[in-house]
């Protein structure tokens, strides 16, 4: 690689950034790991995310960000990809309707009419 030139953790692409060259915002100090801010948040993202931060519904809110672009997830690492999918995949389970005749007939109510037929 060339003097100031760095690979994204995230992404694997190459960009240029020195600090002391005088390549790139000597502010911007996070640009030593990541080529953009979309990087930079699926990073913050997924840490968050795994640990425990923020729930799975919260990751896919900020997922939908603009901020955020996931054209070129299939250059991500591996564990990002596998993280993404599973926060893009999940899908809140909704509670399933019982119809009245899958209900289960409570013992108390059969016995009691089974005594009042009996009586009778």
């Amino acid at each position: 690689m060339k003097r100031g030139e760095r690979k994204c953790i995230i992404c694997s692409s190459q960009y240029s950034y020195c600090p002391s060259c005088g390549i790139g915002n000597p502010s911007e100090t996070w640009r030593n790991l990541y080529c953009g801010e979309s990087c930079r948040e699926i990073f913050d993202l997924v840490s968050k995310y795994k640990n425990g931060a923020i729930t799975v519904m919260e990751a896919q809110m900020k997922l939908k960000s603009p901020n955020i672009n996931l054209s070129n997830k299939d250059s991500f690492g591996e564990e990002y990809k596998e993280v993404i999918n599973e926060i893009i995949s999940y899908k809140k389970e909704s509670k399933k309707e019982v119809s009245e005749a899958d209900k289960p007939v409570e013992k108390d109510f059969i016995e009691k009419r089974h005594t009042r037929k009996s009586k009778e």
